[in-house]
């Protein structure tokens, strides 16, 4: 998700930057009079903002949380994966057809399960 989000960000900084180079060009045409009535620009506007300040600001915390949060989780299944099934092969001598039946389980489910979740959560409707 953080890879997909790179482009936008990157679009979001090279707007910005037009937007500030097109603030200064009007700026300079302003006489003397003009620009006092302007209120000071704060430094902290001058200084780049990081990568994960920019992230905040285009996404929102509640999705970078969410990114996070499936990042760990991908990451662990991936690792737990792989260590079950050499657990299960050279530590509990379970054949290897068992050993993808057990792999197999929560696809199963899911593709059983699936339909009727999607049913109840129609009936149930969005609710805040």
């Amino acid at each position: 998700m953080l890879l997909l989000s790179l482009p936008l960000i990157v679009v979001y900084d090279i707007q910005r930057r037009r937007r500030e180079r097109i603030g200064e060009e009007e700026g300079e045409g302003k006489d003397a009079h003009d620009l006092e009535e302007q209120p000071a620009k704060k430094e902290d506007d001058t200084e780049e903002k990081s990568f994960w300040q920019q992230m905040k600001q285009v996404l929102g915390w509640r999705i970078m949380l969410t990114c996070i949060i499936l990042l760990i989780g991908t990451g662990f299944f991936g690792w737990s994966t792989t260590v079950l099934s050499l657990h299960l092969l050279n530590d509990l001598h379970v054949e290897q057809k068992f050993v993808g039946l057990v792999f197999a389980a929560p696809s199963i489910t899911t593709i059983v399960v699936g339909p009727f979740a999607g049913a109840l959560a129609d009936f149930c409707g969005y609710k805040r």
